[in-house]
């Protein structure tokens, strides 16, 4: 389980965001889920490495719906790690 969190993690370069909201940072920088935040450009490249389909598909949305997208890789992110963490 363990090597599954660290994989994630890694993935989508995960922080955990421990500012309280100082500094708050530009927010299409970063998704925030929970008290994780992971780098938007970090879920781009995750799509775009998928292959083809995967980015094409990305590419045609409206940025709205790119927006939703990169939100819900978050969400899904930063709930597998949550939970695998216990």
């Amino acid at each position: 389980m363990q090597i599954l969190i660290s994989t994630i993690i890694a993935m989508f370069d995960i922080e955990v965001d421990d500012t309280d909201g100082e500094n708050a940072l530009d927010d299409d920088t970063y998704v925030q889920q929970d008290s994780l935040r992971i780098p938007t450009v970090a879920i781009v490249n995750h799509i775009e490495n998928q292959g083809s389909f995967s980015r094409n598909y990305y590419e045609r949305l409206e940025e709205g719906d790119q927006q939703d997208v990169i939100k819900h890789i978050a969400m899904y992110a930063g709930c597998w790690s949550a939970v695998c963490q216990g």
